[in-house]
C-alpha cells in the first residue's frame, strides 16, 4: 500500500462532503492507496450509513474507526496513524477533494525519486464555490532538497504550513513520535515536527487538492498564531532552533502577518479581524525591527513571493487591508 488518506468527520453535516470525498477518489483510476476514516458522528446515520456503503463495495482500501464517545480531531488522527498501512500519509478534510492527477503526479516523483520523505505540492480554495486562492509553492520545483545540508536550509522558511499540502513518509512519524496535540487546533506544528527529523524533501509546482470549505474558521483562530510558540520550543529542544534562527523567523513573521491574515479576510468579518489583526501585531512588533536584517526578506526569498515586497512597505499593504476589511486604519504602526 503506497498512500493512506487519513480522513476525519465531526458531525452530520459532514455527510454531503463525505459522500462527495469518496466518489471522487474512486472515480480515478489507481487503486494503490487506502483511506482511514475516523466517523465522529456515530449518532447520526448519514455519514456512517455512506461510509459503510463505500465499505462494502471496496473492503481492502477503505478502514473505519467509530466511536461511542467523540474524539477530536488530534486524537481521530493520532488512532489513524497507528492504523495506517501506507508507506505514505496524506491528511485530509472531507472537503478537500483529489485532482485527477495526483497520482499519477505522485508516482512519477517516487518512481524517480525512491527515498523521498516529503512531497508538497499546491492546493486551490473554493470558499461557496467561488475561487479564493491557491497554496503556493514556494521553493524551487522538481529538486530533491538535502535537510541535512546547509544549502537546502531555504524549506524551513519557504515551506507552505498547510497540512493537506504534504505527503508524509510514514516511518518518519512512527520512529520520531510525531502526533497532533490536543493543545493545538491547527496543523503547522505537526509539519514543523516532522520536517525537524525528515532528511529528503521534494515540492511539485502542481495542484493536486481542491478545498471547497473555508475550515479555518470552524477552528479557535488564536491558535493558528499560538502554535508558532511549540514549533520554536520543539525546534530548541531539538538543537535546531540556532541552527535555523533565521529560517523559522521567516517562516513564523511571514505567516502571522500575511498569510495568516489573508485568510481569515475571507471571513468577512471585521470584529474577528480587528481582534485578530490587533493580537498579531502584539505577537510582531518586539520580533520585526530584528526582522527586516533576516536574509530571505532581503536576497534570499522565492522570486513568486509577495511577503517580501509587502513586508518593506507594510504601511502600505495595511492601509489596503484596513480599506478592503472595513477596520481602524492603523498603517501608520508600521511606517
Amino acid at each position: 500500500m503506497e498512500i493512506s488518506f487519513i480522513v476525519t468527520t465531526n458531525n452530520n453535516d459532514e455527510s454531503k462532503y463525505v459522500l462527495q470525498f469518496l466518489s471522487n477518489i474512486f472515480n480515478i483510476n489507481d487503486k494503490n492507496f487506502e483511506i482511514v476514516l475516523v466517523d465522529n458522528s456515530f449518532y447520526y446515520s448519514d455519514s456512517l450509513k455512506i461510509i459503510n456503503e463505500y465499505f462494502i463495495l471496496y473492503p481492502n482500501q477503505i478502514q473505519i474507526i467509530t466511536s461511542y464517545k467523540p474524539l477530536d480531531i488530534s486524537a481521530s488522527r493520532n488512532l489513524a496513524i497507528k492504523i495506517a498501512k501506507g508507506k505514505y500519509l496524506v491528511f485530509l478534510h472531507p472537503t478537500e477533494l483529489i485532482s485527477p492527477n495526483f497520482f499519477s503526479t505522485i508516482k512519477e516523483i517516487l518512481k524517480k525519486n525512491h527515498s523521498l520523505d516529503c512531497i508538497e505540492y499546491s492546493v486551490s480554495y473554493f470558499w461557496g464555490l467561488k475561487y479564493a486562492f491557491e497554496s503556493t509553492v514556494r521553493l524551487k520545483p522538481n529538486k530533491i532538497y538535502n535537510l541535512k545540508a546547509t544549502e537546502d536550509k531555504e524549506v524551513y522558511a519557504l515551506t507552505s504550513p498547510l497540512l493537506s499540502t504534504k505527503l508524509f513518509k510514514k516511518e518518519i512519524i512512527t520512529k520520531n513520535d510525531i502526533t497532533f496535540r490536543r493543545s493545538l487546533q491547527f496543523d503547522s506544528y505537526f509539519v514543523y515536527a516532522f520536517l525537524a527529523h525528515a532528511e529528503t524533501f521534494y515540492a511539485v509546482d502542481k495542484i493536486l487538492i481542491n478545498n471547497e470549505v473555508n475550515i479555518m474558521m470552524y477552528d479557535n483562530s488564536f491558535e493558528l498564531v499560538n502554535q508558532w510558540v511549540h514549533i520554536l520550543n520543539y525546534y530548541n529542544n531539538n538543537q535546531l532552533k540556532k541552527k535555523l534562527n533565521k529560517e523559522l523567523e521567516y517562516a513564523f513573521v511571514r505567516y502571522a502577518l500575511f498569510s495568516f491574515l489573508l485568510s481569515l479576510a475571507s471571513s468577512k468579518n471585521p470584529q474577528l479581524l480587528q481582534k485578530m489583526y490587533d493580537y498579531v501585531k502584539d505577537y510582531i512588533t518586539r520580533r520585526y525591527k530584528n526582522f527586516t536584517t533576516n536574509p530571505y526578506l532581503r536576497d534570499k526569498a522565492a522570486k513568486d513571493d509577495d511577503f517580501p515586497m509587502v513586508a518593506r512597505d507594510l504601511s502600505k499593504f495595511f492601509k489596503k487591508y484596513f480599506t478592503d476589511n472595513k477596520l481602524k486604519d492603523d498603517s501608520r504602526f508600521w511606517e
